[in-house]
């Protein structure tokens, strides 16, 4: 990748993965507060952590919620949800505000089908 990234996950891909994302991630600010999914959307983007911390927060029926995980740049959020359109149930918030990288999700499933040998053959994900 071009511009070396600080996500532990995108520095673990296989070169020729890492290559083929890295022509379409983008680098964004996420500022601390701002939601990013609410319970049934369809995630539209995936997001690669750098700096920032996103919490991933379950909302009960009679309006309290808790966090059940917290996402930061050892991680993805939105992945796998994009592969199938799958509704996500959880709201996601950054926690901490910083830096991220990401890509429209209707390559996510374009870059998995291409790389899915490498992916496949890589033991460190």
């Amino acid at each position: 990748m071009q511009n070396v990234s600080k996500n532990l996950l995108l520095q673990s891909l296989p070169e020729n993965v890492s290559e083929l994302l890295g022509r379409h991630l983008r680098k964004a600010l996420l500022p601390s507060q701002s939601v990013i999914y609410e319970p049934g959307d369809i995630p539209a983007e995936v997001y690669f952590p750098e700096t920032a911390a996103i919490s991933l927060v379950v909302v009960f029926s009679n309006g309290t919620f808790a966090e059940a995980a917290m996402v930061g740049r050892d991680g993805m959020l939105g992945g796998f949800s994009t592969l199938h359109d799958q509704r996500v149930a959880y709201r996601a918030v950054v926690q901490i505000k910083g830096l991220n990288r990401g890509y429209v999700a209707g390559y996510c499933g374009r870059v998995m089908r291409a790389a899915s040998g490498s992916l496949l053959q890589h033991r460190n994900l």
